[in-house]
């Protein structure tokens, strides 16, 4: 997958209308009175293996750490290849 595929696999919607897949929690308090306060939700991406999703805190991508690796190589293939033709920033 290229740094361009991956880009937007990043930003590529779930399907309207789909329940999602996972919901994102997150633990309030300590002790007896802990409890889980949902966030939001996610969804698989149908062309990657990231989750997708909206949270209280903004969008959020959760993909697996070879993914993460294989993206950043790319990335720095790509800044190289840039760097040798004399492309700026």
């Amino acid at each position: 997958m290229t740094t361009e595929n991956t880009q937007q696999a990043h930003h590529q919607e779930p399907d309207k209308g789909r329940l999602p897949d996972y919901e994102a929690l997150q633990e309030m308090g300590q002790g007896y009175k802990t409890r889980l306060m949902k966030i939001g939700a996610l969804w698989k991406s149908p062309k990657s293996d990231y989750l997708i999703g909206d949270t209280v805190h903004g969008k959020i991508i959760l993909k697996p750490r070879e993914a993460l690796e294989k993206m950043r190589n790319e990335k720095a293939q790509d800044n190289a290849i840039k760097q040798d033709q004399g492309i700026g920033y």
